[in-house]
């Protein structure tokens, strides 16, 4: 309440009061509607190039990582089709004299393959030959039995410890009477598969493979304030069944932390800038209405004695100046 008094006897004193209040909250409400609209525009353009930047990108990632497992998947069934293999299976001494060596030397255009296994199996799903063993072998006995039991290829994504993978089954046939004779099952590292990708991953940013509603496999660590991309990878069967899917975020921290300055020395300049221009027109409204106070003055004297003992001293062709000659006159 005493405030309130203090405010209305202060706009009630003087017009000279009244202009330099209005002159400060006009110049601090535009300030603050420029500077909160040019803000607003500014971040959403820096958000949006961002945006556009992630889908780039993650496109890229997609094809790429999507030609890595369809090519790998091409070269096991081109593998599986192979005569040495039918033919080994059913020779135990030329299973390790050339079979071995063969599936051995076998290399896979992936950026993972030295982490990929490599297991041949017979028609009742036992492993007859193993390169780079794999430790999960037991858990996907089901899988084997599948593949050999459809005749078609079967793929799972497998979690051991810390460490995702995918595993293909493909069945093995004797090329001249298409006869199931085993399965070809191949399991590879999906963090090297991701990051095998070639595109180089900003500060911030994290790459993530998802398949169905969990994350299989990630690059990049976590962080807040972020920008999200998603994009499902485009696979043939029987990839389609895992709903692999590719998000890829990006901390909009950096990239707002110039703009946040900016908008710091704007607030700050506005404020050092308030007391200038309330001085300046304080000191113009006093100029202004100075013979406003003279006139004043003399109708007072008037009022006093009767009679004006003062001539006025108010001229100019202003509003002011032809108030005081008429008043003169």
């Amino acid at each position: 309440m005493r405030l309130h008094k203090i405010w209305r006897g202060w706009l009630n004193a003087s017009f000279v009061n009244r202009i330099t209040t209005f002159s400060l909250s006009l110049t601090l409400g535009v300030s603050l509607v420029v500077g909160a609209g040019s803000y607003v525009a500014l971040r959403a353009q820096i958000e949006a190039a961002i945006e556009s930047g992630l889908a780039t990108q993650t496109h890229l990632i997609e094809r790429r990582l999507s030609n890595n497992i369809m090519q790998a998947s091409e070269e096991l069934e081109t593998l599986s089709t192979n005569s040495f293999l039918s033919n080994g299976m059913v020779d135990s001494q030329g299973r390790d004299g050339y079979l071995r060596p063969f599936l051995r030397d076998f290399r896979l255009s992936l950026p993972s393959k030295e982490d990929a296994s490599l297991t041949l199996y017979d028609f009742s799903g036992k492993p007859l030959i193993q390169i780079s063993p794999d430790k999960v072998i037991a858990e996907d006995a089901e899988l084997i039995g599948q593949a050999i039991a459809t005749g078609k290829p079967q793929v799972r994504i497998i979690t051991q410890g810390n460490e995702a993978y995918l595993k293909l089954v493909q069945p093995v046939y004797f090329p001249p009477t298409q006869s199931m004779e085993g399965a070809l099952a191949v399991r590879f590292q999906l963090a090297p598969l991701l990051a095998g990708t070639g595109i180089a991953l900003s500060e911030g940013q994290v790459l993530q493979l998802h398949a169905a509603d969990a994350v299989v496999s990630q690059i990049g660590a976590s962080r807040q304030d972020i920008l999200r991309v998603e994009r499902a990878l485009k696979l043939d069967a029987p990839f389609d069944t895992l709903g692999l899917r590719l998000t890829l975020s990006s901390s909009t921290r950096d990239a707002h932390g110039p703009l946040d300055r900016l908008a710091l020395i704007y607030v700050v300049g506005t404020l050092f800038f308030l007391p200038l221009v309330g001085w300046l027109t304080h000191r113009s409204s006093r100029r202004l209405v100075a013979p406003l106070g003279q006139l004043s003055a003399t109708a007072e004297a008037i009022t006093r004695s009767g009679a004006i003992t003062l001539p006025l001293q108010i001229g100019g062709s202003n509003e002011v100046g032809r108030l005081a000659d008429a008043f003169g006159q």
